[in-house]
This record gives structure tokens, sequence and C-alpha cells, in this order.
């Protein structure tokens, strides 16, 4: 959410959690190092989605 939220940062290293929504996601022009856990299976569903849009 921080890369979302303050558009001046360098690149940000969530470390876990959910992502931002897809409109919000599209606004992100940074490089991210995002750390998930391989077992919470809840925060994990989301992943696919937002690096599709990341990768756009």
């Amino acid at each position: 959410m921080m890369a979302v939220k303050i558009t001046d940062l360098c690149a940000v290293v969530p470390n876990y959690g959910g992502q931002p929504t897809a409109e919000e996601a599209e606004k992100i022009k940074i490089p991210i190092m995002a750390h998930y856990t391989g077992l919470d299976t809840k925060v994990n569903e989301g992943c696919p989605a937002f690096e599709a849009i990341l990768k756009k």
C-alpha cells in the first residue's frame, strides 16, 4: 500500500499482507520485492493477479 499512497518512493519491499486493488496496483511504477508466506492461502490467493498487473 505504500507504493500506492506515497508516490515519490524509489522502491518498496512489503513483507506480508494483502495486495492493493487492481485500480491502485495499475498506478504503481516503482520496483517491488514482495515476500509472502507459503502457507497463508487467504493472502496468497491475490498474488497472481497482482503480479500480472505489475508486469503490464
